[in-house]
Parts: structure tokens; sequence; C-alpha cells
């Protein structure tokens, strides 16, 4: 209760901002500005009906106004992290930095938060039209993923090759990389959750078409294994990550691998099982920091979804 007041008061603060006063450094002002709205994007309320990345959200006329772009220059203009075949890549001016996709990352987070809260009436559109908010939210997405550079990805990141001790060192780097992961994969997920599809498909049982329905469980098929694969690899390094928003996500995922667990194909059942066991041992161990994540774990197997 106390952090969402907070978190009002300092959205009233920044709105409050006149577009010719930047409160002093105009840079730093934007990165106040901006990590505000980040954090309403990830922990605000929602309002359903409202589709727009930007909707409701804080700041960003007065963001606009400062500077008329993000800065995060901490990240921008001194970056650390030795990346495989990419770190002269970083130096680029024209590189805004890891922030920068974070911010735009979160915006889809919010628009797929709307989704799940949104209410399902018999006028809705069914999630493979064009009109519906399944497709903005997930044109969205891709339109991210098309701005993400290489250098960013997972394949020149190598993160399964890092020694702890360089990942501890470089958290500031990580952790925002780590969140491009694991929200860029949760999104497909809570879309295609089945327990949200089966609400919006109830109308639609007889004109489904065959092929989004497989789509749809191959995506959270995918994103879902993605996730877990992550939490594996922070086992075996031994990395705690500190972004509660991490916690969000495997939430999305232990809730579907808790309802395939109770499907009669026992490959597919014990599979899920298995991967429901380890999204609790990840919340367990980040709830030690996060009370809230610890009512999470507390919550199952009656919280379904938590976003």
């Amino acid at each position: 209760m106390q952090a969402g007041v907070n978190l009002s008061i300092a959205s009233a603060l920044s709105n409050s901002i006149q577009s010719i006063n930047t409160l002093g450094d105009p840079l730093e002002c934007s990165d106040c500005i901006r990590s505000i709205s980040i954090l309403q994007q990830l922990q605000g309320c929602v309002v359903p009906g409202t589709h727009h990345p930007r909707a409701g959200l804080i700041g960003w006329q007065t963001l606009a106004a400062i500077t008329g772009r993000s800065s995060f220059r901490t990240l921008t203009t001194n970056p650390t992290v030795p990346l495989d075949g990419g770190s002269s890549c970083l130096n680029s001016r024209s590189d805004m930095g890891i922030l920068k996709y974070t911010s735009q990352l979160s915006e889809v987070w919010h628009m797929a938060r709307i989704y799940a809260a949104s209410h399902v009436g018999p006028d809705t559109p069914p999630p493979w039209s064009p009109q519906s908010d399944y497709s903005a939210v997930t044109q969205r997405h891709l339109e991210v993923d098309c701005s993400v550079p290489l250098r960013y990805r997972f394949a020149a990141n190598k993160f399964g090759d890092q020694t702890p001790e360089s990942l501890q060192k470089h958290r500031h780097y990580w952790g925002p990389w780590l969140f491009l992961q694991f929200i860029y994969a949760a999104i497909p997920c809570l879309l295609n959750h089945p327990f949200l599809l089966s609400m919006r498909l109830r109308n639609f049982r007889h004109t489904m078409p065959q092929f989004f329905i497989h789509q749809s469980f191959d995506l959270i098929t995918r994103h879902a294994g993605w996730i877990t694969y992550f939490i594996d690899l922070l086992d075996k390094k031994s990395f705690q990550p500190s972004d509660p928003s991490l916690a969000h996500c495997v939430v999305i995922v232990a809730t579907i691998h808790l309802q395939h667990s109770f499907v009669e194909e026992p490959s597919l059942r014990e599979k899920a099982q298995a991967g429901f066991d380890k999204c609790l041992k990840f919340l367990r161990l980040m709830g030690s920091t996060w009370p809230r994540v610890s009512v999470m774990v507390r919550a199952f197997p009656f919280l379904f979804l938590t976003v």
C-alpha cells in the first residue's frame, strides 16, 4: 500500500513539471521521469480498455519537451561489460543504452497487463482479429523486438559463459538484460495463457481456427521454456536477481505449468510438474527478499495470475 501511495505521489509530481522547467540538468530530469514512468508501467494500476502503450502513463509529454529522447547516460556513454563481437558497437553515439529497450518493453508489458485485466464481452473481437487487443499487444511486441540491437540479444551476450564473479561485478548491466529476457518471454505467455484464452474463445468454440490454437500452444511452450532455461542458468551461476518484476513473469509460467500438470498425457504432465517445481523454488528464494513474492508462493494453488 505504501509503495502504491509513493508511486502516485511521484507520478503527480512528475506531471506537475512544466515543459520549460527541467529542475536543473535536463538529462537527469528525463532519467528521473522515465524511471517513474517505468515503475508505473510495471507496478501501477491498469485501466482496462486503454491499449495504447502510453495510455494513462505519466510524464511522457514533459519528458519529450525536455530532451526529445531518452538518456540513461550511465549505460549509454560508459558501457563496461565486455560483450563478444559487440563491445565496439556499444560505444556508438547513436546507441542509447540497454535501458532504452527495457523502457520500450515495459510499455508492452503494461499493454499485456491491461489485456489480462480486461472484461471479455459478447462483442469482444476474437484474438486473431486485427482489431483485437491481443493483436495490438502482439504487434507492439514485435515492433520492440525488431528495434533491439543484436548486441543485447541472447546469442551476443553468452550469459551462460560468464563466471559468477563477473555477473556480480556487472549487475548494473545483467539486471536490465535479464529483465529484457524475462519480460520479452512472459508477454506471449500471458497473451496465450490457457485460462485467459479460454475466456476469450468461449464465444467462438465452433469458429476458432485450428492454426491459432496450435500457434498459441507453440508460443507458450517456447517462451515458457526460455524462462525455465534462465531459471536453471541463474541457479547454476548462483546469481540472485533483485528485480521483483521477474517474479511476476515466473508466476505466469508457473500457472501455465500448473494447468498442464493435470493433462492426461504422462510426458507433458511430468514435464509440467518439473517446470512448476522450478518456478516455485525460484519464487521462494526471491520471496526471502520481497515479501510480496512470498505472498504469491503461499497463495498457490489458489493464485492464478498476478500481473
